[in-house]
């Protein structure tokens, strides 16, 4: 999750320059004994001179549009972003792979791999903080949840894992009753006795594959139950899971969601482990 104060658009002003004019410029300085190893090296390195600037700060030191920055230490993270470009850039020539190209590939992959982006609505209720919620503003790409400490973010992220993951799989009685929502008024004596998360997703396309325009994916649990559907049909747990599969949702692959503090947590962590998460999402 990612939190933004700044509203205004930002976009790349320069059109004068492209990938290609930066190769030649890069690839035209030819060094001795160069190879491929050496580039990857480079490259690495100046990504670790960019978190290097990061370590230590905090969310509000790191708001979109860095306003909490010197124009000192903007200058020095602009400089660490370009070196990153530049051997980027010269790593994609040695080994001849055309980056322009392979972002265009990648972006197209990941609208297969990331269907939540075909998701439009979601229905919350009784779950959690949550006694009625509808969202029926998503947008195709990144969506972002913005609100104050205790507004309820973390139950949408929650709500969302408990229907598409395994992270709430096998819930015993109490499990269930801590999830069901506990947020009653004074003047309220009925308890939730249930509680279901429903998400809808666009299926025009054929996503899914199921010969429907409307994919609804319901869970639903009580103090005795826990039942999952699939457009209105009961469905058992693995089922769900190995539909949700044929249409992206790998169980390998949860970075379809992006928790609070994920990013920074990336950002400082050792090669290993961001090795692993490239693995993992690509």
């Amino acid at each position: 999750m990612m939190e933004s104060e700044n509203n205004n658009e930002f976009k790349f002003e320069s059109d004068t320059i492209s990938l290609e004019d930066i190769r030649q410029q890069v690839t035209g300085k030819t060094v001795e004994n160069s190879n491929v190893r050496n580039s990857f090296l480079d490259l690495f390195d100046s990504v670790a001179q960019i978190s290097s600037k990061f370590r230590g700060r905090t969310d509000n030191d790191c708001k979109v549009g860095l306003p909490e920055w010197t124009n000192e230490q903007r200058h020095s993270l602009e400089m660490a972003i370009n070196l990153s470009l530049k051997n980027l850039i010269k790593l994609s020539d040695d080994c001849q792979i055309d980056l322009s190209d392979a972002i265009i590939k990648k972006m197209a992959k990941n609208k297969q791999k990331y269907p939540v982006d075909k998701s439009y609505n979601i229905i919350i209720s009784g779950f959690r903080s949550y006694k009625y919620c509808l969202i029926n503003d998503l947008s195709p790409g990144l969506n972002v949840i913005v609100g104050s400490n205790g507004s309820g973010k973390s139950n949408i992220v929650m709500a969302l894992e408990f229907v598409l993951t395994q992270n709430y799989n096998h819930l015993g009685e109490q499990q269930r009753l801590l999830l069901m929502c506990q947020n009653q008024s004074a003047n309220e004596s009925a308890k939730t006795i249930e509680a279901f998360v429903e998400i809808h997703f666009d299926n025009v396309d054929k996503f899914f594959p199921i010969n429907e325009q409307l994919v609804v994916i319901k869970r639903q649990i009580t103090r005795t139950s826990d039942n999952f559907y699939i457009n209105g049909r009961l469905a058992k747990n693995d089922e769900l899971m190995a539909f949700l599969e044929s249409g992206g949702f790998s169980r390998d692959n949860s970075y379809f969601i992006v928790k609070q503090g994920l990013v920074s947590d990336i950002a400082t962590s050792n090669p290993r482990n961001i090795l692993d998460i490239l693995r993992c999402m690509s």
